[in-house]
Order: C-alpha cells, then sequence, then structure tokens
C-alpha cells in the first residue's frame, strides 16, 4: 500500500470521526455558548482547557498535528513543518508517561 492510499484512508477515517462526533452533539442538547470560532482555521474551539493528563486528548492532538503535518509537506511549507514538529514531539513526550 503506497504512502499516498494509506494518507486517504486516515482522512477517510477521521473524516468518519468527525461525522460520528457531529451526530453525538447534534443528539445532545448542549450549550454551545463555550465555543469560539477561529474564521483564519474556519475551526471552532473550546474556551476551556481539558485536563492535561488526558491520554485520549493527547491521542487526539497528536492525530490531529500529524494531519496538519500531512498537509504541509504537501504545501511545501517547510518552516512551518519544523514548528510543527516541535509540537508533535511534545504531545509525543507526554503520551510517553501513559505507556503501559
Amino acid at each position: 500500500m503506497s504512502e499516498e492510499e494509506i494518507e486517504r484512508i486516515a482522512e477517510l477515517i477521521f473524516q468518519k470521526f468527525l461525522e460520528k462526533e457531529q451526530e453525538h452533539l447534534d443528539s445532545m442538547d448542549i450549550d454551545s455558548s463555550w465555543l469560539v470560532y477561529d474564521p483564519a482555521t474556519g475551526d471552532w474551539h473550546a474556551t476551556f482547557t481539558p485536563n492535561p493528563n488526558n491520554k485520549e486528548i493527547f491521542t487526539q492532538r497528536l492525530v490531529a498535528l500529524n494531519i496538519e503535518k500531512q498537509e504541509l509537506i504537501a504545501e511545501e511549507k517547510y518552516e512551518e513543518l519544523i514548528k510543527l514538529q516541535e509540537k508533535i514531539d511534545a504531545v509525543k513526550e507526554q503520551l510517553k508517561k501513559y505507556k503501559d
């Protein structure tokens, strides 16, 4: 399987995850006033800080950063890639604490 096929599969899985998450949010009666829209990226961000000791949050962050990394590689934005790699390394260090 080529790297391009693996990236495409990862993107499809991520999109499916986002769809399921949206379905879950739609089924809940929640107050979305704690969400902030970032027009620069088109993303919504929570206004609270998650528990920094949560392995799941670090794993999700790592997946998101790796997707962003693939986009920067495709766009050949190497200076931004270096900064992003530092963030990825920091998340990986945090995840090492959770290894069994």
